[in-house]
């Protein structure tokens, strides 16, 4: 009786296994795939939420280039105003001081 126990397992277990292993295999792999697959999108969802984080810091930098350029700009446009206006009066000055010299009746 005992052998037939084991003879009956030992039968069960050599059909048992390679059928449920196959069975396994075929139930597993749509599983397995669709979670590869979910771990690449997340890795390429990752990579692109780096270079969106890139591009947003290179976009925020270019702002600052281009402020600090208008801000350069600006006070090099005050400073020519402000050369401009010192020629402009000095030379105002320097003409009405020398017409009421070149004015003077000679003695």
């Amino acid at each position: 009786m005992d052998e037939d126990i084991v003879a009956m397992l030992l039968t069960a277990l050599v059909i048992f296994v390679p059928v449920a292993g196959i069975t396994l295999r075929f139930a597993l792999k749509p599983i397995v795939d669709s979670i590869a697959r979910l771990m690449e999108a997340r890795a390429h969802n990752s990579g692109a939420e780096l270079m969106e984080k890139r591009l947003a810091l290179f976009e925020q930098e270019l702002q600052a280039v281009r402020a600090e350029l208008s801000r350069v700009a600006e006070r090099s446009e005050f400073y020519d105003r402000l050369a401009t206006e010192r020629l402009a009066n000095g030379a105002v000055e320097r003409g009405a001081a020398e017409r009421p010299r070149s004015a003077l009746p000679a003695r």
